[in-house]
């Protein structure tokens, strides 16, 4: 079971780094609400916690979850198993250096780097420490293109996707 939640804040007007930083506030609010209104899960709702790597989990280890954003685009990806979720810009242009680590290529598509991205963090080891592509039956992709110019890429250890992302619009 993998489920994922998508919803967008106003950043016209805002600096990169304000930006930024209203994502991650909105990213706690965007799980806060989503555990309560679609798992079920009362306050005090578990607190989130950081492996040694970076990755986060929820404190009581009921699911697993990660959070992806992107110009004021926020996506959401919860499972019983590990998960990983990455979403861009398709004007985003993957560099040439990365390429060539990465994917032993000059050139990427933005869906080959939201794959990568999402596989390292379902794994929670970060882009250098993944060797990939995953081999055979070790990981599962599902890309979605929910609205004009972006790419969502989600990667979990099943092979069970949704058909369709929830979109949610609450207030800021």
């Amino acid at each position: 079971m993998v489920d994922i939640y998508f919803s967008q804040i106003d950043i016209e007007g805002l600096t990169r780094g304000q930006i930024s930083s209203l994502e991650h506030k909105f990213s706690k609010k965007l799980l806060a609400h989503v555990l309560t209104n679609f798992y079920g899960k009362s306050e005090p709702l578990p607190s989130t916690e950081l492996t040694d790597s970076g990755k986060p989990y929820l404190s009581d280890h009921s699911l697993e979850f990660n959070i992806s954003h992107s110009y004021g685009k926020v996506v959401l990806a919860i499972s019983d198993k590990p998960v990983g979720v990455d979403i861009e810009h398709t004007d985003r242009s993957v560099p040439e250096i990365v390429c060539r680590r990465f994917f032993d290529k000059t050139e990427a598509t933005v869906e080959e780097w939201t794959k990568f991205e999402s596989y390292s963090k379902l794994l929670g080891d970060g882009i250098y420490g993944v060797s990939y592509p995953p081999r055979n039956g070790e990981a599962f992709f599902k890309t979605y293109r929910p609205i004009e110019n972006y790419v969502i890429s989600v990667c979990s250890v099943e092979n069970v996707f949704p058909e369709r992302i929830t979109f949610l619009d609450f207030p800021e």
